[in-house]
């Protein structure tokens, strides 16, 4: 299973242009949740729930679970 590191920086590709890349970097880490930076406001943290994909990849959703909403997966290292 490719899973998230701590320290590590992401990329995140939007559906409707995937051009739009947004970088983001895992402060911490536990089994079932990390803590990301607000690429919006690098001061603030955010605590986003870890999921498991069907190709055992795990991923967040940072933006929300809405159809159009971007996916963060621990493949796509920045």
């Amino acid at each position: 299973m490719t899973k998230f590191k701590a320290n590590t920086t992401y990329t995140l590709c939007f559906i409707g242009d995937t051009d739009v890349k947004v970088d983001m970097t895992i402060i911490k880490r536990t089994e079932k949740s990390i803590w990301i930076k607000n690429p919006r406001n690098k001061s603030e943290i955010i605590r986003k729930s870890v999921k498991v994909g069907f190709d055992d990849v795990e991923y967040i959703l940072p933006y929300g679970n809405c159809s159009m909403s971007p996916s963060l997966p621990a493949d796509k290292p920045a």
